[in-house]
């Protein structure tokens, strides 16, 4: 019994801890420098599949670890990407939200959960 609580508690102090260092960052007014679609077939760097990394001015993201030049957006988030290009095509500024526990390839390249279009 005494091993069952044990195990239960350092469980929910590991999805605790989980969550406290997980930070959502948001950049305003970012440019984007260029768009990298990677192929969803990409033997030789198969972490990065399917993702569609965007190259910005540099700036930091808060106090994270990220890449300060990059942000990845998955496949899946062709929601995120469409109003990308909206805001592209439009002239209007964007905001990217990135969080900063998500990294596709593993390395120092967070990945962008939320675009804000300005109008």
């Amino acid at each position: 019994m005494r091993y069952i609580k044990l195990t239960a508690t350092s469980i929910i102090l590991f999805f605790y801890m989980c969550e406290i260092n997980a930070i959502e960052v948001t950049r305003s007014n970012v440019q984007v420098q260029k768009i990298v679609p990677i192929a969803t077939d990409r033997p030789a760097s198969p972490a990065v599949q399917g993702t569609i990394r965007v190259y910005l001015n540099s700036g930091a993201w808060g106090s994270t670890s990220c890449r300060t030049d990059a942000a990845d957006l998955q496949k899946v988030d062709s929601h995120l990407l469409g109003t990308l290009l909206s805001g592209i095509s439009l002239r209007k500024t964007i905001d990217i939200v990135v969080e900063s526990n998500l990294r596709p390839d593993g390395g120092e390249v967070c990945q962008a959960i939320a675009i804000i279009l300005n109008m």
